[in-house]
């Protein structure tokens, strides 16, 4: 994908989220959906070609709520290769993050990157409440059910 097709995908998605700047996406690589931040990357040295968007779940103690950090870890286990991407912990903020690869391929449009992010934005809203308030992921077969929604995304 050349930075002028990557710039167009990120203008359309930007439109179809009605965000106020329909250049942030691809300007500034971050955005908000929803309430919560979204960054996407494309890298150019990537020969498979491939969208990084890291989803912003929050900051929360895992040394405080180790069970937490496992029931994201029990999502990863349900994910497995279903999706592409995967529950983490940023070390340095310690933020947890959906980190999805998105493959870029014709029918990814601007519209449908959009509803991807939405969805992200989504899973974002509803693992902030179990994990960030209750310093526990929702029971289990909620969360597989978020990663089946995920997978139906990709």
């Amino acid at each position: 994908m050349t930075e002028t097709e990557f710039r167009a995908l990120c203008r359309a998605a930007s439109l179809a989220l009605n965000l106020a700047d329909a250049d942030q996406l691809h300007d500034c690589c971050q955005v908000v959906v929803d309430g919560v931040d979204i960054g996407l990357v494309l890298d150019h040295s990537d020969k498979t070609q491939l969208l990084h968007c890291y989803v912003d779940i929050g900051a929360f103690d895992a040394v405080r709520h180790p069970d937490a950090l496992a029931e994201l870890l029990k999502l990863n286990l349900y994910s497995g290769s279903k999706t592409h991407g995967v529950f983490a912990m940023d070390p340095v903020s310690e933020r947890a993050l959906l980190v999805s690869h998105l493959p870029l391929h014709p029918g990814l449009t601007g519209e449908r990157l959009a509803a991807i992010l939405r969805a992200y934005a989504g899973t974002a809203t509803d693992l902030r409440t179990g994990l960030l308030q209750q310093a526990c992921l929702p029971p289990l077969a909620s969360g597989a059910a978020q990663v089946a929604a995920l997978a139906a995304l990709a």
